[in-house]
């Protein structure tokens, strides 16, 4: 699970592939909402990364704030230990 105030990056995954800079405002295992550089539509897909994880989610609602944008995402799938995961995938292919 994502921690509050913990910084993400936002992946659109539409044929622009728009990426932005977030942080975390709050967090549960169903959903989380950030506050973001870019907006996204509702219904986006979007790849959430941080806190050595991989989120695959749907944004839900996305409206203006300040300078930036409040975004919440409904989490439908989740990867944890990337880093770990990448390296065991290196040695892998190294060994190939």
């Amino acid at each position: 699970m994502l921690k509050a105030d913990s910084p993400v990056q936002v992946t659109v995954l539409d044929e622009t592939g728009a990426v932005s800079s977030g942080r975390v405002t709050q967090s549960s295992s169903e959903i989380v909402d950030l506050l973001v550089e870019k907006p996204a539509n509702p219904g986006a897909a979007v790849k959430l990364e941080g806190d050595d994880a991989l989120f695959l989610g749907e944004v839900s609602s996305c409206r203006p704030e300040g300078a930036g944008f409040v975004m919440t995402v409904e989490l439908h799938h989740a990867l944890y230990n990337t880093r770990e995961l990448a390296l065991l995938a290196k040695r892998l292919l190294d060994s190939l």
